[in-house]
């Protein structure tokens, strides 16, 4: 049995219109518990404010985007990941998985530490973020909303 052919790329415009049009209800739910409502306007921000990025399609189709911006300080810097996705994720999530692993290690070698945030009701990137050694962190209120959602975070010495 062949792997489907996974292809990554910077992220086009097309993808972003794409993404936001077709994103996952858990991601969708996720940017609107922090108060998002224009997704466009979220993807696109994400992907401005990133390190790098990098587009995900399976057999041509769109699965997702993610990447990685900077927090912290120049003497602390942090890097916080970051994947919004379509159902294409789902359908394609053990090649995704096989292929997670090099991308976490490349940011670790960027960043010591990876963080960012997890809404506590998206239960299957919790586990999966668990499964690739992510520690999460219980959950406490974020957002205008005060929905639940875990920090989740990855450190160089660790790994």
């Amino acid at each position: 049995m062949s792997l489907p052919a996974v292809e990554f790329r910077t992220p086009t415009a097309e993808d972003i219109d794409r993404l936001a049009a077709e994103m996952r209800d858990q991601d969708v739910a996720e940017m609107h518990a922090l108060g998002y409502t224009d997704l466009r306007s979220v993807v696109q921000s994400s992907v401005d404010v990133s390190d790098w990025c990098l587009a995900v399609l399976v057999k041509g189709d769109l699965a997702a985007i993610f990447g990685i911006g900077q927090i912290g300080t120049p003497d602390d810097p942090i890097g916080t990941p970051w994947m919004l996705g379509t159902p294409v994720v789902a359908r394609s999530r053990r090649i995704l998985a096989t292929l997670a692993p090099q991308y976490i290690r490349g940011m670790l070698r960027q960043f010591p530490r990876l963080t960012n945030i997890v809404h506590a009701r998206n239960t299957v990137a919790a586990a999966w973020l668990a499964r690739c050694g992510f520690v999460l962190q219980p959950p406490q209120p974020v957002g205008p909303h005060g929905e639940l959602f875990h920090v989740f975070e990855m450190r160089a010495s660790h790994v």
